[in-house]
């Protein structure tokens, strides 16, 4: 049972699994998490739209400046699944700008709306990050 954003804060954090031995991208990381968060506790808070459409906007900022890094340095460490892991990317980016706009809707819920912002953005950066980032860990640190 979701009981709020301060479940959220205590059950997501980046600890030792999120570590993949590269500062640039596991402090990109940590702050993708961090302002996915924020968002989830502004959207409870019932923040204004347009504060709600800027934090989708530089999440969604900082995750094409992540994405292009690591694309960067797996294309650099001639990774084979490079591919398939930037089609990842690329339809989090498609999902991300959907999700902005759906979070703009003031008929929705404040928990349809908190839900829909965890599904994709919490559930998929720790997901993404301990199961497809983690084949790429021997590659770059190689």
């Amino acid at each position: 049972v979701f009981e709020g954003s301060s479940e959220l804060s205590d059950r997501v954090s980046c600890g030792e699994q999120f570590i993949l031995g590269h500062e640039k991208i596991d402090k990109q990381h940590r702050e993708l998490v961090d302002a996915s968060i924020s968002l989830i506790e502004k959207i409870e808070t019932q923040a204004g739209s347009s504060l709600i459409t800027g934090l989708v906007n530089d999440i969604e900022e900082m995750a094409r400046i992540h994405f292009t890094t690591e694309e960067t340095l797996l294309k650099n460490s001639d990774y084979p699944l490079y591919d398939y892991h930037k089609l990842q990317h690329d339809t989090f980016l498609i999902s991300l700008v959907s999700l902005g706009k759906e979070l703009a809707k003031p008929t929705l819920s404040i928990t349809f709306r908190m839900f829909r912002a965890q599904i994709l953005l919490l559930d998929w950066l720790v997901s993404h990050t301990l199961r497809e980032d983690r084949n790429y860990k021997k590659y770059i640190n190689s």
